[in-house]
């Protein structure tokens, strides 16, 4: 750089290797173009498209050109407080050593270049990665074995709020197959459950709590499982209540089965007696209950069995009724020998009759049973996975 008189120029944007020409800029021009020394227009290059020359196929010729306007100039420094116009070694090149340049500028553009490279280490060592801080570890650490012994609290609360409505479903359950009083019990097993329900929200917010906490610390992380969804246990306790009426109808029509032994039983007893109307009496009786079996929407396999063996004996009894108000011993007799041979295969068809019952009897409240036990078991799921995560922040 060569100076015509008192001049601050800072070069902070000098580009090495390659002197293409000497330019002369004005302290009062700013923003047009440099002119050679005889005042001709010169082609010349922003230095943000200095970029564009590190392709070979680009030569100096296509260096953009810049019309100047004689009111307006270009200022390749940014230094400030010249009062006369300077002389300046422009060197636009990249990859040759600078031409012509005296060992002061090589000195300056070196120092400025080590300069810039120390900053730009320094930018990325601030705003590149670093070990996380300690205190927001320990923090967030915290935070979350906070929300897991919670999560458990509340996960713990709403088991023990669920934990009547399933035992009283199952002694409901159990009801149905005894008979006894089956739909009180249903409701009151329904009704516990609904009870249960303002347990649900508490635990969900809980366990979700528990989650945002884990995400955070741990992005990517699986969330802890949702225990109950919002009106599950509701739902639940409307369809155990549907099944009341249905084991009601379901009581008549055992205890019409397991009954009607009894009742030939008793048939017969009233024949010995010779209370022809009360053993035709008990007869009918049997046949009813025999017909409401027949008419149960079922197909148990073992029912059958029973059917056609009760069958055969209210069949033998009504003939021995019969053949005793007519007066013919003889066939009284044969049917009564015919029943003696049925009543053999009685204990079978009565087993077959309780395995059908049994069957049936479960299959009416399965549904709901089955739902609110895997209701419980997502609860210990949730409440076991809570635990995890508290014991492995703990570590």
């Amino acid at each position: 750089m060569e100076a015509r008189g008192q001049a601050n120029l800072r070069v902070s944007d000098a580009v090495l290797h390659e002197v293409l020409d000497q330019l002369r800029c004005h302290a009062s021009q700013r923003l047009a173009g440099l002119e050679q020394l005889d005042r001709q227009i010169e082609k010349c290059e922003k230095l943000g498209l200095v970029r564009a020359l590190l392709w070979s196929h680009h030569s100096p010729a296509d260096i953009l050109e810049i019309e100047r306007q004689p009111n307006r100039a270009c200022q390749l420094h940014r230094g400030r407080g010249t009062d006369r116009s300077v002389q300046v070694l422009v060197e636009l090149g990249l990859g040759e050593r600078a031409q012509g340049v005296g060992g002061d500028h090589l000195r300056m553009i070196s120092t400025r270049v080590i300069a810039a490279a120390l900053a730009v280490v320094g930018l990325a060592f601030l705003l590149g990665p670093r070990a996380e801080d300690p205190a927001v570890t320990i923090g967030a650490e915290r935070l979350i074995r906070e929300r897991a012994a919670a999560a458990m609290v509340a996960l713990d609360e709403l088991r023990a709020s669920v934990a009547p409505g399933l035992d009283a479903a199952r002694a409901a359950a159990a009801g149905v197959l005894s008979g006894d009083a089956p739909s009180s019990q249903i409701e009151d097993a329904a009704a516990r459950i609904v009870d249960a329900e303002a347990a649900v929200a508490p635990a969900g917010r809980a366990v979700s709590l528990l989650a945002s906490a884990r995400a955070a610390w741990r992005p990517g992380a699986s969330r802890p499982p949702q225990p109950v969804s919002a009106g599950e246990l509701t739902s639940i306790a409307t369809q155990l209540r549907a099944t009341g009426q249905v084991a009601d109808a379901f009581a008549d029509i055992r205890a019409r089965g397991t009954g009607l032994p009894a009742v030939l039983k008793q048939a017969l007893r009233a024949l010995d007696a010779g209370a022809l109307p009360e053993a035709s009496e008990h007869v009918a009786r049997a046949r009813d209950a025999h017909a409401a079996i027949v008419a149960w929407d079922t197909d148990l396999p073992t029912l059958p069995i029973w059917i056609a063996t009760t069958d055969a004996m209210i069949s033998a009894v009504e003939q021995i009724v019969e053949a005793t108000r007519d007066g013919n011993d003889a066939t009284a007799r044969e049917a009564a020998e015919a029943f003696g041979a049925i009543s053999d295969d009685a204990g079978t068809a009565d087993r077959a009759l309780r395995i059908a019952l049994s069957e049936g009897g479960s299959a009416l409240t399965a549904a709901p049973l089955a739902r609110l036990a895997a209701t419980i078991g997502a609860i210990e799921d949730s409440r076991a996975e809570a635990a995890a995560i508290q014991e492995e922040v703990g570590r």
